[in-house]
């Protein structure tokens, strides 16, 4: 595994991490809505402009009122961000 991998391996427990401590929605256990992402992350109303910019993480637009996204694909954008921008702890 590459340093990237491993980063978005334990970003992705992380989640599960909140996941399970919040009792958060989470079907097939690895997929969120998208109010329940920008929390795990830390964003707010910004990241749904992100998405409609195409500048977020890859997404699952079920309908008009449901988007879910992928735990690890909210982990790799917040990794490729941080190697990109420094925006990590």
């Amino acid at each position: 595994m590459t340093t990237t991998e491993i980063r978005i391996s334990r970003l992705v427990d992380e989640f599960r991490d909140t996941i399970a401590r919040e009792g958060t929605h989470c079907p097939g256990g690895n997929r969120v809505l998208e109010k329940d992402a920008k929390r795990l992350i830390g964003y707010s109303d910004h990241f749904k402009h992100l998405r409609h910019e195409g500048k977020g993480p890859k997404f699952l637009k079920i309908s008009e009122r449901k988007v879910y996204y992928y735990l690890d694909d909210l982990a790799r954008w917040m990794v490729e961000r941080d190697e990109q921008f420094g925006e990590l702890d």
